[in-house]
């Protein structure tokens, strides 16, 4: 749980009042580095912050995200 909202706010996709959502977070997709690539627990590489509910990431973008998380 995420009660405080301070992981949505971290990672820049906290809502607090739009005409769609009200302290919330913004639909996003997010690339997490598998285990053991960054830290034991991995660790957030990428995000997308949708800019409506019916945005969603185009394949080439999330192909250039995947391009970022390290060998």
């Amino acid at each position: 749980m995420d009660a405080d909202r301070s992981v949505l706010q971290a990672c820049g996709v906290y809502n607090l009042i739009s005409y769609d959502a009200w302290r919330m977070a913004h639909p996003s997709a997010v690339l997490i580095a598998p285990t053991g690539r960054i830290t034991p627990a991995g660790r957030i590489t990428w995000i997308y912050r949708c800019s409506h509910q019916f945005d969603i990431p185009k394949s080439d973008t999330m192909m250039a995200g995947l391009a970022t998380l390290p060998p």
